[in-house]
């Protein structure tokens, strides 16, 4: 719960004016299969990547590479995500959800998904929240833990092969006394008391309880080896002094022991030393030690390590530029940590634009800074921290359909004047067999003639999103630097982009 009350502190003096500089910033990050959640210190939420059931909240059905704005909520002090559904808690301790709900993880007492965030009913004085696959865990200021969706485990609770599923949270009775958090996998789940030891429940079968058995255990049981406990994630649990215990499946090194070896029991993990946070989910690790740099371990397939490679690493190893981490957050093949500034850094896969740096790709090995609020409508949000605002001078639409491919390209052209802006540098568009497929220009705002209108540069240069198709019609995103010509009168025209699959029936939008 010290992260909780941090970021209600940063809030109430965010809220006070104390921190209005700092506005924009992200104080928090939650991951999710296919999507990311940023908070930020003024209680607003923003949301990126897939959003087929929902999840980003933002009213659509439309995944983004950017980060958009959660419709209608405010004074959020904490999130999490799983799974394709999200979960926002605010300062009175009500809990809010969006996205998928066919297993009930929404715990609002239907099946229905929302793609607007909704008060989870008859649920109040919540502290922390915890998701994992198609559930989600709530604790109370009481110390009470209740759990909704789909029950295949956690927490001891209705053992896998006849799974459970709760509508509405429910409190899980045989919890113990004195829980200050909590931590949720999919069959399993941890519990850290006030007086510093930690217990599990739920499926142990790779020693991810920690009590030495390896079994199933529906009851709560100590783990074993570990004491003055103050963070819990995963099967890894933070002492007070610094260092790090671990337990459970070791297949890709992620318990940074330096081998590949199971545990049924904690070991101290004494390669990595003076860590203040750490987030284990799935097949890898991450370390936030003191002076503020990102260490990782584990499986690497698509960069999620920072380490500039794909190469699964048994020891842990530093992230490449990181420094001044605040705080981190990781999912099955995705990694991030929020700077001191509130820029946010991710790598790893970005499907779907999970990253939120504004293109999709097959994954980032080094990280890369998320667009901070990159709004589609405002000049306070703009892409890629780009501020100076301009006129729109014309709006044109055009549909068009590219030869060889199902879809059709609904492109609103927009024209505004350029002020003046020095440039931040972006990654130039790549390159496919030597040669650009394809490319389309897309807008990164959308404007209205004789209305203020982001834009990204000084006059004579800026950048576009390139749209770059492959032989077999997938797209990835990347920057292009353009150079206009004296008879641009610095005006630049960009170009919203509208997928569909036939003429009449809208897929998504970039």
């Amino acid at each position: 719960m010290t992260k909780l009350y941090r970021s209600i502190f940063a809030l109430v003096f965010a809220m006070c004016g104390v921190m209005s500089a700092y506005a924009d910033d992200n104080i928090a990050v939650a991951v999710g299969d296919s999507h990311t959640l940023f908070l930020k210190h003024d209680g607003t939420v923003w949301s990126t990547g897939y959003n087929g059931n929902g999840q980003l909240g933002d009213g659509s059905l439309w995944k983004r590479s950017s980060p958009v704005k959660v419709t209608g909520l405010n004074n959020v002090v904490s999130i999490a995500a799983s799974g394709q559904h999200s979960l926002f808690l605010k300062s009175d301790g009500t809990v809010w959800v969006s996205g998928l709900n066919n297993n009930g993880q929404l715990g609002i007492g239907t099946l229905e998904n929302k793609n607007i965030a909704v008060q989870v009913p008859n649920l109040s004085s919540v502290v922390e929240l915890a998701a994992s696959g198609d559930s989600s865990a709530f604790l109370k200021s009481d110390g009470t833990v209740w759990i909704t969706g789909k029950i295949c485990g956690q927490f001891g609770m209705n053992r896998c092969g006849t799974p459970l599923i709760l509508l509405n949270p429910t409190q899980i009775t045989n919890a113990p006394v004195g829980v200050t958090s909590i931590s949720l996998a999919t069959t399993y789940g941890h519990y850290l008391k006030n007086d510093g030891t930690v217990w599990a429940a739920g499926e142990g079968s790779n020693g991810q309880l920690g009590d030495g058995s390896g079994v199933f255990s529906a009851n709560p049981v100590q783990v074993k080896n570990v004491s003055n406990i103050i963070k819990i994630s995963g099967g890894f649990f933070l002492q007070k002094d610094g260092s790090v215990w671990a337990t459970g499946n070791n297949t890709y090194g992620q318990l940074g022991d330096g081998t590949t070896v199971s545990r049924n029991e904690p070991i101290k993990i004494t390669t990595i030393s003076d860590v203040k946070e750490i987030s284990a989910r799935s097949a890898h690790s991450l370390f936030l030690k003191n002076d503020g740099t990102v260490w990782a371990a584990g499986f690497n397939g698509y960069g999620q390590l920072g380490d500039g490679t794909t190469v699964n690493k048994s020891v842990p190893v530093a992230v490449i530029g990181a420094k001044n981490a605040l705080t981190l957050a990781s999912m099955s093949y995705q990694s991030f940590y929020v700077r001191g500034d509130g820029v946010v850094y991710g790598m790893g896969y970005n499907a779907f634009g999970k990253l939120g740096i504004g293109y999709e790709s097959s994954y980032e090995v080094t990280p890369t800074a998320a667009l901070k609020g990159a709004s589609i409508d405002t000049c306070n949000d703009t892409y890629l921290h780009l501020l100076p605002c301009g006129p729109v001078v014309n709006a044109i639409l055009q549909k068009t359909y590219l030869g060889g491919y199902p879809t059709t390209r609904e492109h609103i052209a927009i024209t505004y004047k350029v002020f003046n802006k020095s440039l931040r540098q972006i990654p130039p568009a790549t390159l496919y067999r030597s040669t650009y497929l394809n490319e389309v220009n897309a807008l990164v705002a959308t404007c209205q003639a004789n209305t203020p209108c982001p834009v990204l540069a000084q006059p004579g240069e800026y950048y576009i999103i390139g749209e770059y198709l492959n032989p077999y019609g997938s797209a990835s995103y990347r920057m292009k630097s353009v150079t206009s010509g004296s008879d641009w009168f610095n005006q630049a025209t960009l170009l919203f982009v509208s997928h569909y699959d036939t003429p009449s029936n809208l897929l998504w939008t970039h």
